[in-house]
């Protein structure tokens, strides 16, 4: 493990962390008392209006950020409200400005979402454009914050 303070604020760190059986480096940091979530780490995102995991046979939603900043998303969900404007997920991490992006759904045709920020320090991914409840994946989408 590596860290890294601030010289005159102890209210700043930054750790560094590389597993003995991998080569990939994982970090957070300490702003303000609070640290972020390590980076390039699978984890589960919030669903919303009765979206639940897809099955067994897919993975659930999840997302990672990568050392970059970028968030990767992967996994399918099944069961909620698509209609129009309907919040699909929610997902612990800032957003600067709402962006639009690309699913695959029933079928494997296309469909789009819109994910903004709720104000609260969450993401909240929402239906725009036909997402049918039946399955929509998420796998391959990535956003640059």
């Amino acid at each position: 493990v590596f860290v890294t303070t601030h010289s005159s604020d102890n209210n700043y760190c930054v750790q560094k962390y590389i597993p003995f059986n991998s080569t990939t480096e994982h970090t957070r940091k300490l702003e303000n008392g609070k640290w972020s979530e390590w980076t390039n780490v699978w984890l589960n995102v919030g669903y919303l209006n009765g979206w639940i995991d897809y099955g067994t046979d897919y993975p659930p939603v999840q997302y990672r950020i990568t050392g970059s900043g970028t968030v990767e998303f992967r996994g399918s969900c099944k069961g909620g409200n698509s209609a129009a404007w309907k919040h699909v997920l929610k997902i612990p991490i800032r957003i600067e400005k709402q962006m639009f992006i690309k699913g695959i759904t029933k079928g494997y045709n296309p469909c789009a979402l819109t994910i903004y920020g709720d104000g609260n320090g969450n993401a909240i991914v929402v239906s725009l454009k036909d997402v049918n409840s039946d399955w929509l994946c998420l796998d391959g989408v990535t956003i640059t914050n």
